[in-house]
């Protein structure tokens, strides 16, 4: 279990994360394409993509067991992890200069 998750570390916070950006706006750009998609005028937001994205995997290894299926699972959840914190900070920085002016 621990070589999983700390494969899906890897590919989170390692070279993935520069070919794709930052989770968080990676998950955004994906959030506006499925809102356009989707028809619903509004994009999905980054952590419900991070979500879906992690039931993709599930419902794969649901089908059939696949290591890269709990690589990836452990990867998502990560993912929107990073997703929360960087709202956060966005949030706060916000707030700081809401504060400010």
């Amino acid at each position: 279990m621990k070589e999983i998750l700390l494969e899906a570390e890897e590919l989170v916070n390692g070279e993935r994360q520069w070919a794709y950006d930052h989770p968080f706006d990676n998950c955004q750009r994906i959030g506006i394409i499925w809102g356009v998609i989707l028809n619903e005028g509004i994009p999905v937001p980054p952590e419900k993509v991070a979500l879906c994205l992690a039931g993709l995997k599930i419902a794969r290894e649901v089908h059939r067991h696949k290591r890269d299926n709990l690589v990836d699972l452990a990867g998502y959840a990560s993912v929107c992890q990073m997703v929360h914190e960087r709202k956060e900070e966005i949030e706060k920085i916000a707030n700081e200069r809401q504060s400010v002016g």
